[in-house]
């Protein structure tokens, strides 16, 4: 029921604070083109889960069909959000979306051609016919086929350690990053680090990311 309620973002929350201060910025820097950003919304299952807690778990059993209508509400809701974002920054509609969801990754591969494909596909569609991007973290092999049911551009798996990119390239035709994180950083010999970004272009990773953090 709260969801089916309409939302006037503008003066939702902390938003009347963030506008009133952008418009003191864009008046004190009049030369510069100061966006409207740092906000962002996470990926439907993502925020289902946030809204619900684990008992979103348990609906997936108890009841798909409500569960369903409410991933469908918050999907609609998170797209909502985001073209006002595009309003406020006087944007259209954008050439591409990108999703970042990775409780999906919490939800097993049997269920998600009738629940994790047809909710982000429906976070696409409504707002691009454009290119579709994905950050999920934590896959496991047999949740690759379905990066190609979305219609993927491009995926990035970033800390995903049950799966390798020869996985991500057997299982499946999406372009994708591979990343050498923090923790493999500090925990890897040099030698450990080529061989590790090595096997991830021998096996046709896009790019390569490396985060390097004290």
């Amino acid at each position: 029921r709260a969801l089916q309620k309409p939302v006037d973002w503008a003066k939702a929350g902390l938003m009347p604070s963030y506008l009133e201060l952008w418009t003191k910025l864009r008046g004190k820097f009049p030369g510069h083109d100061i966006g409207f950003g740092g906000f962002r919304a996470q990926g439907p299952i993502t925020t289902a889960w946030a809204l619900r807690g684990h008992d979103f778990f348990l609906d997936l059993h108890d009841d798909l069909p409500l569960c369903m209508e409410f991933l469908r509400l918050v999907t609609d809701s998170i797209v909502n959000f985001r073209q006002f974002l595009l309003r406020v920054n006087g944007l259209g509609a954008p050439s591409s979306a990108f999703v970042t969801d990775d409780i999906a990754a919490m939800i097993r591969p049997g269920l998600w051609g009738a629940v994790v494909v047809p909710t982000l596909d429906r976070f696409y569609r409504l707002q691009t016919s454009g290119e579709r991007g994905a950050h999920i973290e934590n896959l496991i092999p047999d949740h690759i086929p379905f990066l190609d049911t979305l219609e993927l551009d491009h995926f990035d798996p970033s800390v995903s350690p049950q799966i390798t990119p020869a996985d991500l390239r057997n299982r499946c035709s999406v372009p994708f990053d591979w990343l050498l994180n923090p923790m493999q950083t500090r925990d890897f010999s040099r030698q450990q680090i080529r061989d590790y970004l090595m096997d991830a272009t021998a096996h046709d990773a896009s790019a390569l990311g490396c985060h390097v953090a004290r």
